[in-house]
């Protein structure tokens, strides 16, 4: 065999080892960076779904509501001390007000039925915390989200199961 041959066949032999060394680098690098990509979306979509958590929290639409409420009451007393030339009005905000109330009364009741608020003395919803817990269900990897629920009256859950008693019905015993 002659030389040139020798010096082409290992050349080749080592391009293509640097080929089979860098290909399958360059696909895990490519899969790791799609996997942060998709984390940092998912930490997006959460941050949103907190942020509306947070805005439509029972005490933020209770004041609003309530705020709305007082607002309609002080027009309504207004319209009645200038007479008989604003019933129409008067009768318009009467109405308004009913309505008011009503979504009010729904939105207690909405509130009570959540878990927005202790389910055994209505005290409020102070942390809410999920995260995730993994294992294995028929040789298959599963996991599943529970939900931690702290409430002002010391009162918690993990997943559904009581951990802590509620603090204000323990103290009326």
């Amino acid at each position: 065999m002659s030389t040139d041959i020798i010096f082409y066949t290992q050349l080749a032999s080592i391009i293509t080892f640097l080929v089979a060394l860098f290909v399958p680098y360059k696909i895990l690098i490519a899969q790791k960076d799609a996997s942060i990509e998709l984390l940092k979306q998912e930490i997006e979509t959460m941050k949103r779904k907190l942020n509306d958590a947070e805005s439509q929290s029972p005490d933020v639409l209770v004041t609003a509501l309530s705020t709305r409420v007082g607002i309609a009451k002080e027009e309504i007393e207004r319209l009645k001390q200038d007479g008989d030339a604003h019933k129409v009005k008067i009768n318009e905000k009467e109405n308004q007000l009913c309505r008011l109330e009503e979504q009010l009364a729904v939105l207690n009741e909405l509130i009570k039925d959540s878990e927005l608020v202790c389910p055994i003395c209505k005290a409020p919803l102070m942390t809410r915390v999920s995260h995730t817990i993994y294992g294995y269900c028929d040789g298959r990897e599963v996991d599943a989200d529970i939900e931690y629920l702290e409430y002002e009256c010391g009162y918690t859950t993990d997943g559904g199961e009581d951990k802590s008693p509620c603090g204000k019905n323990r103290n009326a015993n």
